[in-house]
């Protein structure tokens, strides 16, 4: 009952198939047949989807992605490469088949997995096991073993989003649609030299990282899909050659970010000055609660990958990761506040140390856990 109830929450309206025509024509071109506008359903995320089974019985899951013309192109040229990867290697990291792309509008068509549940449900209905958090290491692991096409090669030094220039100044843009909460995170984080300091050496430790590997980019709980009792991965827009701590600790993040999400649920007093001796314990209780799920997947990955992924450089970066993970993700929450919430004042601290001094901090979200 509970995952059905999450199933329904998770349900949003599409935008109408009358105001996105190229979405029918694109689906009759691939032979998949069309959709019945009064039976499908779409999903949060920065790109429009339309997911469903057509009038001759295929089920798809469709994308139309957002953003500049170059942009789109090369994210829908890197579902196609792996698409082609994965034809000989989906055993080993089991996806969605891709149906078919237009390159000129950003179209993705994919099967739809029908009644699958996202690492997300999974979590809030108490089903993610530390057996499901240890596969989806292995998934991982398995898929930062594949050998990456030529087409993959070209984004491996993209930087990322938060970055320690931003973290010296704010652009002019970015301040003018700032909320009162996000310009309350820049206030905090901008005269904090460590954190720029942090944010630079991470950047460094990508670039110089003795592993290049094919990585998923973007990894995020709700990117692995429980199906027929088969894990998932999916979303492969990001996909490039790139330093395997990226996937890591954006995992470990995704965990310490949900662990401060309960925290901001029993908050006393949201909007008030942190109380000190209660996010100390909420912290220490939740990190109990959450660190035995990042060592399971820390584990699995570490079983896939073998002796290659066995050197502490490795945790220690996928720990810087983490940090600058619950930045921004205390930015995104900041994004949709008036006023920031005590708790993600403290995220964000947390954030700053384990960038500032990731060894220190590797084996306390859990991950020098050795084979």
């Amino acid at each position: 009952m509970v995952v059905e109830q999450l199933k329904q929450r998770h349900r949003i309206a599409p935008i109408a198939l009358h105001e996105a025509p190229e979405i029918p024509v694109f689906l009759d071109s691939l032979g998949l047949g069309r959709l019945d506008p009064e039976r499908i359903t779409s999903a949060g995320g920065r790109n429009d989807i339309w997911a469903g089974t057509t009038d001759s019985g295929h089920p798809v899951f469709v994308k139309r992605l957002v953003g500049g013309a170059d942009d789109i192109r090369t994210r829908v040229r890197r579902v196609s490469a792996v698409d082609e990867l994965l034809r000989k290697a989906r055993d080993e990291v089991p996806s969605p088949r891709c149906l078919g792309v237009d390159e000129d509008r950003g179209l993705v068509a994919t099967q739809l997995l029908v009644a699958a549940e996202d690492g997300s449900q999974l979590y809030d209905a108490g089903d993610l096991t530390e057996t499901l958090s240890t596969e989806m290491g292995r998934l991982v692991g398995r898929l930062h073993k594949l050998t990456p096409s030529a087409a993959l090669n070209s984004d491996r030094r993209e930087s990322h989003g938060l970055h320690s220039g931003i973290a010296r100044s704010l652009p002019l843009a970015a301040y003018s649609q700032a909320t009162a909460a996000e310009l309350e995170i820049w206030r905090l984080l901008q005269a904090d030299e460590s954190l720029a300091e942090g944010l630079a050496s991470l950047s460094a430790r990508e670039r110089r990282a003795s592993q290049q590997v094919l990585i998923h980019g973007d990894l995020r709980l709700d990117q692995f899909l429980r199906h027929d009792e088969t894990l998932h991965l999916i979303d492969w827009e990001e996909c490039r050659i790139g330093d395997p701590a990226r996937d890591v600790g954006a995992i470990a993040g995704e965990w310490l970010t949900r662990a401060i999400s309960r925290l901001s649920d029993a908050e006393p007093d949201p909007y008030g000055e942190p109380d000190e001796g209660w996010l100390v314990q909420g912290a220490v209780n939740e990190l109990r609660r959450i660190r035995p799920q990042i060592a399971a997947f820390w584990h699995g990955y570490l079983e896939a990958r073998g002796t290659s992924a066995d050197e502490p450089e490795l945790a220690h970066t996928a720990t810087a990761v983490a940090g600058r993970h619950l930045i921004d993700r205390a930015f995104a929450a900041a994004a949709m506040r008036p006023r920031l919430p005590a708790v993600h004042r403290a995220a964000a601290g947390v954030g700053r140390r384990l960038l500032a001094q990731p060894a220190q901090f590797t084996s306390t979200i859990g991950l020098a856990v050795a084979l």
